[in-house]
């Protein structure tokens, strides 16, 4: 609306049905923003004047398409079913199988762009299912050899040959650092999500209640997490 030219609150409040308070609310807040400025003062009776405010040069208010939200989400959805989640079966016959997660990354990076998309929540949640419907179904659960933290160290490998990460580091201090991801060292807070979200369902898979993993440094931007006892007071 501001795009087409300038609107006082009372008038914005009329065109949209809402109330003139949330208007405000909303007007103050892109004008802090730097979206919106005064383009003039606008006489609505004798002694009362409004300000008009319009759309500044070169700002652009991207709203949230609720069908358009549900349509990526769902497109999405099925690539993940179809080329990711299966990612297991093909590994035995394809002959590369890593270049499905990239794939899905590049897909995952791309829509995200778009209004309205919790980019952080996706990687999350897909790095949660990630880890159950790919790493953890083919780390032989029902292989009972070996303690919880063999099998951790199996998923883990695993993780990093379905990634194409450098495993740079995975000590007795649970330390685990990844120099690499998806082959890039370009640190992205959105694959760091991701890993540590696998990380979290693996902790929780293999070593269960009793340890938690977290970023280490907690705002290093870095792949880089630990695997800590839980209950431990530190020093």
């Amino acid at each position: 609306m501001l795009a087409a030219g300038p609107l006082t609150i009372s008038q914005l409040a009329f065109r949209l049905g809402i109330p003139r308070q949330l208007v405000h609310y909303h007007v103050k807040h892109l004008q802090s923003e730097g979206l919106i400025r005064v383009k003039d003062v606008v006489k609505t009776g004798r002694r009362v004047s409004s300000k008009a405010y319009m759309l500044k040069q070169g700002a652009v208010l991207a709203v949230a398409d609720p069908y358009e939200v549900e349509k990526v989400s769902a497109w999405l959805e099925h690539y993940y079913v179809r080329n990711v989640r299966n990612m297991s079966k093909k590994s035995r016959t394809a002959k590369n199988p890593s270049i499905e997660l990239p794939l899905f990354f590049y897909h995952l990076m791309r829509l995200c762009s778009n209004p309205g998309m919790d980019a952080g929540g996706l990687f999350r949640i897909y790095g949660e299912r990630f880890a159950e419907d790919v790493i953890i179904k083919n780390v032989h659960p029902n292989d009972s050899r070996g303690s919880g933290f063999k099998m951790f160290g199996k998923a883990l490998l695993l993780f990093k040959e379905f990634a194409s990460a450098n495993l740079a580091m995975m000590n007795e201090n649970g330390l685990i650092h990844f120099r690499a991801f998806l082959g890039s060292d370009v640190y992205d807070s959105r694959v760091d999500e991701f890993i540590h979200s696998v990380l979290r369902r693996l902790v929780n898979a293999y070593l269960g209640g009793r340890f938690v993993v977290h970023k280490f440094p907690p705002n290093g931007k870095t792949y880089s997490y630990i695997i800590k006892r839980t209950g431990v007071k530190e020093l």
